[in-house]
């Protein structure tokens, strides 16, 4: 990762979970279509979880759930709000998206939401999730596409200049193109109108 990142959202941590609380009504839908498709005895890992918004939010549906993020705070609160919400089915640490120290084919689903376009080199990062995702697994990843949004622009233009750059700025059709391209058959798409548009892709390989 480059340098400064990982800075940057041990800082954010602290005010993470009021700003993406605007969020709720389409991390609800996302949550809701994944129980539909995952069985429960089945493993999932969730790559960038911040706080953990959406691994808590199935952890009832889940018997086990592996977390992950680059931010050792974010990591800190999302293990005091499991503790909090006696969730013990999930396992939170700090781990890099581009080096996960895990087996080949370890997952049955990844989770990966709003990360693959603030990352520098998501081509690398999704042949790293590939390789830990079980054949025919399902790859969870609602991502913000922004390129045709004009105030969604406006905000990464300033964002960028306390570390929280968008390094990819995809349409939904490009978005869709990106990951097919690098492997994925995508089975469910839908976009979600918000003020940065969500693109949510779910997909086998």
């Amino acid at each position: 990762m480059p340098k400064g990142v990982k800075e940057s959202w041990d800082r954010m941590s602290a005010y993470y979970d009021p700003f993406t609380k605007k969020y709720t009504r389409i991390y609800t839908a996302i949550v809701e279509d994944m129980k539909t498709r995952m069985d429960p005895e089945k493993k999932l890992l969730e790559i960038g979880t911040a706080t953990g918004i959406l691994s808590l939010m199935l952890a009832d549906h889940m018997r086990e759930i592996r977390a992950v993020d680059y931010s050792d705070k974010m990591i800190y609160i999302a293990r005091e709000k499991a503790v909090k919400e006696q969730k013990s089915n999930i396992s939170f640490e700090v781990e890099d998206v581009f080096s996960l120290p895990y087996e080949e084919g370890s997952f049955d689903y990844i989770l990966i939401a709003n990360v693959l376009h603030i990352i520098p080199e998501p081509v690398r990062a999704l042949k790293e999730m590939s390789r830990v995702l079980k054949p025919g697994g399902i790859l969870f990843a609602p991502t913000f596409t922004h390129k045709e949004s004009r105030k969604a622009a406006f905000f990464s233009f300033f964002a960028g200049f306390i570390g929280f750059k968008a390094y990819s700025k995809w349409t939904p059709e490009g978005y869709g193109s990106f990951l097919e391209e690098n492997g994925f058959h995508i089975l469910h798409r839908q976009v979600f109108n918000s003020s940065f548009p969500e693109a949510y892709m779910v997909c086998t390989k």
